[in-house]
């Protein structure tokens, strides 16, 4: 029985349908290299320490607000008597006083030479007593013996002439007083200069003479 050309049209029609459909599943099942998302390569890259602590700014530190101390009377006194108390004001204090001092010598200096110029001849004059003292010779020293110390004075006028000599104060043995005496009524003095004892028309020394008996 032969196929009549209908059929034959119809049966066309299917085999073009399935190969169609077999077309477009096989495009849907393969897609288009356009149609694929590229896979991304992720890399990595060590920073150094110090960009890091370049490019990640710190954080500001938040600092308390001072407070205003509460000031009073007390407190104020309190810290004014530390602050003299401190070793730095102490030294500070020592620090200001030489120059203080150092002005005052263009007033005193006048007064301070001139009570050095006296200390200096009353000096001498005690040294010119002491190199001549000697113990006293002769019977009545040798069976006695005695010693002590004579406190004797003597009176100068300004030319260095002997005006008195006396005994402040006595040994307790009269052979030594004599002595003190004779020995300061025997020297020669020297004379006082314009700027010593000034106003004085004499000037009375005294000298502490020890008496020993000589080894």
């Amino acid at each position: 029985m032969g196929i009549s050309p209908r059929d034959q049209v119809s049966l066309g029609l299917s085999a073009l349908v399935v190969v169609c459909s077999l077309f477009v599943a096989q495009i849907k099942l393969t897609p288009d290299a356009d149609d694929v998302m590229p896979i991304m390569s992720l890399t990595t890259e060590v920073l150094p320490e110090e960009n890091k602590v370049q490019r990640e700014p710190s954080p500001k530190a938040q600092l308390p607000s001072p407070k205003a101390p509460n000031l009073n009377r007390e407190s104020l006194v309190e810290a004014v008597n530390k602050v003299d108390d401190s070793p730095s004001a102490t030294a500070v204090a020592a620090n200001t006083k030489p120059s203080q001092a150092v002005a005052m010598p263009s007033v005193s200096s006048p007064e301070v030479r001139r009570v050095d110029v006296e200390s200096d001849f009353e000096s001498h004059i005690r040294r010119l007593i002491e190199s001549a003292k000697r113990y006293p010779t002769g019977r009545e020293a040798s069976l006695q013996k005695p010693q002590g110390v004579v406190v004797a004075c003597v009176i100068l006028q300004r030319d260095g002439s002997l005006q008195e000599v006396k005994v402040q104060k006595t040994s307790t043995y009269p052979i030594l007083d004599s002595a003190a005496k004779r020995l300061l009524a025997n020297l020669q003095y020297p004379a006082m200069t314009q700027d010593m004892f000034v106003g004085h028309l004499s000037h009375m020394f005294c000298v502490n003479l020890d008496y020993k008996v000589p080894a």
